[in-house]
């Protein structure tokens, strides 16, 4: 399986003024789409990465490209969480760190990869006449 992934960012949201800056992006809502070139299927995902604050230097809003900001939301994303188990009088912590563009091409190849295992399993009936389209 051979598949091509596209990536857009169908919409942003902007604060109207960030430490002296203007329309600053808060929010891109971005989109994966996968598709299998050898068979011909399509899978897809979407989402809303929240962005850290404006770059330095800072690019105008009617100046971005849809390269950067996809470039902003495949930044790695570390969360760290600090919590107590009951218990325990030491509290435990867990890092986490996300990949947006990795972590979403492998949920679409899987996606792709069901849709390919149902057609395997599932072949039409041979005795019923397939519609062909012309």
């Amino acid at each position: 399986m051979s598949i091509t992934y596209k990536w857009s960012i169908p919409k942003m949201t902007v604060n109207p003024s960030v430490n002296g800056q203007t329309d600053v992006v808060i929010y891109a809502d971005w989109m994966c789409v996968g598709t299998d070139d050898v068979n011909n299927l399509t899978a897809a995902a979407a989402g809303t990465a929240k962005l850290g604050e404006p770059a330095n230097p800072f690019t105008a809003y009617n100046d971005l490209q849809e390269s950067q900001v996809l470039a902003w939301c495949f930044e790695p994303v570390t969360i760290t969480q600090v919590f107590n188990l009951p218990g325990d009088t030491t509290p435990t912590t867990t890092t986490i760190t996300t990949n947006l563009q990795p972590d979403t091409e492998a949920q679409v190849a899987g996606q792709l990869a069901r849709q390919l295992a149902a057609i395997a399993a599932n072949p039409p009936l041979p005795w019923i006449k397939q519609e062909t389209t012309s």
